[in-house]
Order: C-alpha cells, then structure tokens, then sequence
C-alpha cells in the first residue's frame, strides 16, 4: 500500500482540505447530533464515486463507513465526527489566527477527519478501481459521550489495523489512555443555616476529602502518572439548611503503563 501511496503524496489538494475543514468547524456536531456534518461528508465521498454505507445506530444517527479495493479490509482509518457541547454558547464556527484554523472540533478532531478523506479522495482520483488498496474508512458518532459509533461498528467488523486520527502532535501513538469515573458522596446532619452548630455540613466533609486526594503522590503530577480532574460538585438544596448531602464527581485519565501493569 506505502509504494502506492507514496507517488500520490504530491497530488493532495491543500485548497480542497482547508476549505472542507473549515465547512466541517462550521457545522455545529455535539454529540447526538450529528446528522448534519455525516449528510455533509457522505456528499462530499459520492461525489468522488466512493461507496459509502450509513451504519444506523437509529433514526437520526448513523456512521458513515467508506471502502475501496477487494474485499472487506484489515486496515481503517478511524475518526470521529461529534465534537463536546457548547453550553455556553460561545463563539464555536471557524476562525483563522496566524496560520491556525481555529473552532470547536477543529483539532479533535474534524482535522484528523478532514485528512483522512483528503487521503481518500487522492486515491480515488488518481488510482482506478482496480488498483486502489484494500482500506476502510470509519466516520463515527457518539466518541465524546458513550463511544455509541464505535461499538456499532465492532458489532460487525473487527479489521487488524486501525489509525486514529487524534491529535497527538504528529507522534505515533501505539498506545492510549484509560479513563474512570469516580463519584464521591458525602453524608451530614440538616440544621438551619443560622444554627449550623447544630448540623453537620456535607459539602464541608466533601471539601476535606477532595484535599486529601490532591495531597495524594499518586494524584500530583509529574509525581504520579494519573491526571485527576474535579468536574462537578453539587450538594442537597433545601432553602436556608446547612446541606446533609453532596457528590463530587472525578474524572481519572490512566496513562498506559498503569493499565498494561498486572495486579
């Protein structure tokens, strides 16, 4: 596949990948909603002549799936369409700053999508039918909430190779993170807020266990490998009461040498 490759690199249509990117940063895709941009990039592989398939996951949604060569291949480039939410509204569409295209999505990871169909569109222009490679392309929904796209996709095909286009600096990365998620609850006693001796706050207790774990080695970085993030903490609402519950929810991102260990 390489010495096939290899002729074609010169003939990538640069124009063609920024203008694409740029039209994919300005589709807004959170995930489960997905449909517009999938509608927009299974236009843009017809029009090449490529076949592509719509892998439903429901009414609305759906992975595109694109392949070319002889047979079901082993190798797939992999990318996900769907980008976080935006819930504060803030200014997501695409923008230019020295040379960086900007916007929600634009790095994880429209571009590493935007590449990849390049890439496809290149062998279908200049390689006949008959000697392109065997090699599939994966557009999935539904990465940055429940991986949805993915494990429809496993469902039905399970190819030797895949090459994820995260964005990890141009590094080849054989290897990827783990993630946990951790929920904390604390328990306390009610009591007007103008008697708190009398109760026992719950968000007080939460606030000396989530000191403890940041003290922890294991939790501080560079001194520990684990990236530990705080991402919300809410406590029981009762009017002027000192609270008798709250959840602290934490994210773990576990670096590769910690799951390849055995216990």
């Amino acid at each position: 596949m390489l010495n096939r490759w290899e002729p074609l690199r010169g003939r990538l249509c640069r124009d063609r990948l920024h203008r694409m990117l740029w039209e994919m940063v300005e589709i807004y895709s959170p995930s489960g909603k997905e449909e517009d941009i999938q509608c927009y990039l299974e236009g843009i592989l017809q029009s090449a002549g490529l076949e592509v398939h719509r892998d439903c996951l429901d009414e609305t949604r759906f992975n595109l799936r694109c392949v070319m060569g002889q047979g079901e291949p082993d190798f797939y480039l992999v990318g996900h369409v769907d980008t976080v939410a935006d819930f504060e509204l803030q200014e997501r569409g695409p923008r230019q700053q020295g040379g960086i295209l900007c916007g929600l999505g634009s790095a994880d990871m429209k571009a590493g999508c935007a590449a990849m169909i390049e890439s496809f569109l290149t062998l279908a222009e200049h390689l006949p039918p008959e000697q392109r490679p065997s090699v599939g392309l994966l557009l999935a929904v539904g990465e940055e909430e429940d991986g949805a796209g993915s494990l429809a996709f496993l469902a039905n095909h399970r190819p030797a190779w895949v090459v994820i286009g995260e964005p990890t600096g141009l590094q080849a990365c054989f290897s990827h993170y783990g993630y946990l998620e951790v929920v904390l609850t604390t328990s306390g006693r009610r009591s007007h807020t103008s008697l708190p001796e009398h109760g026992h706050n719950a968000i007080e207790s939460m606030l000396q266990v989530l000191l403890h774990l940041g003290r922890a080695p294991l939790l501080r970085r560079p001194d520990g490998g684990l990236v530990y993030s705080i991402r919300e903490m809410n406590s029981s609402r009762a009017g002027f009461v000192v609270p008798d519950r709250c959840e602290a929810l934490i994210d773990l991102h576990l670096p590769p040498p910690s799951i390849s260990k055995k216990p």
